[in-house]
């Protein structure tokens, strides 16, 4: 009976102690708790190690890096903020989780572009799911149905790239699928203009303006014609193409 007692009160103790000096519930970890958690798992509380973490599609240690007060747009070494290293990685995960909590979609990568002008070039179909992420952020931002005219200089990088899943990802979103780049030229005359038969294809199939002009006034039947793209000049001359150039209309 003694010992009955004795071992009741020894586990009363421990279970007291335990709750005095014990590890805290992660609900209520502060900031500092978060760190502690992070060099356990044997991260240092830096931009790099956040940015790394990205690159792995770790989105838990991703989490800790943010309750642990990290900015969500903390840039590492080299250039590219945690967003702008899982956009370039394709990882959905990671892109999803720091869209939640607002991370900067606008920012540059370490080359310079923008997050879209990247993905634009990238077709893997990992990377085509992160650039819905992104286009859908968009739409949020813009405050609108479509996309319009807000994403033209991607959209137009995609046609260049014959990246035909990710021009499509714009077209549904609503894009202006005759944008103009800076130098005037728009996505077909651009596809046309690098021989990308397949974006060619597609914009016909959506309607795009056939004979709009650049800013040396030459229309995408111009480019093929010039460039050595027969096929694309048959399937713009059958579709209703016509060589307007250097002002001769």
């Amino acid at each position: 009976m003694k010992f009955h007692v004795f071992a009741t009160v020894a586990l009363a103790s421990a279970a007291l102690l335990l709750s005095a000096c014990g590890p805290k519930d992660p609900k209520d970890w502060t900031a500092a708790d978060y760190q502690k958690e992070l060099e356990k798992h044997g991260k240092h509380f830096t931009n790099d190690a956040y940015v790394n973490c990205a690159a792995q599609n770790d989105t838990a240690l991703l989490r800790m890096f943010i309750k642990g007060t990290m900015s969500v747009d903390a840039e590492g070494s080299s250039g590219n903020t945690a967003l702008a290293m899982a956009s370039a990685k394709g990882n959905v995960e990671a892109v999803e989780y720091l869209l939640s909590e607002g991370a900067n979609m606008d920012v540059q990568n370490s080359t310079g572009a923008t997050l879209l002008l990247d993905i634009a070039t990238r077709s893997t179909p990992n990377h085509v799911a992160v650039l819905r992420l992104l286009l859908d952020r968009k739409l949020k931002l813009i405050g609108d149905e479509k996309l319009g005219t807000a994403v033209a200089p991607a959209f137009i990088k995609a046609a260049e790239f014959g990246n035909v899943a990710a021009m499509q990802e714009f077209i549904k979103r609503g894009v202006d699928i005759d944008c103009k780049g800076p130098d005037g030229r728009n996505a077909l005359i651009t596809a046309t203009n690098n021989g990308k038969i397949k974006a060619v294809e597609l914009l016909l199939e959506n309607k795009c303006e056939l004979n709009d002009t650049d800013k040396d006034f030459n229309t995408a039947l111009a480019y093929a014609q010039e460039n050595g793209w027969p096929d694309i000049a048959k399937m713009l001359q059958k579709a209703g193409a016509k060589r307007f150039k250097n002002k001769e209309r």
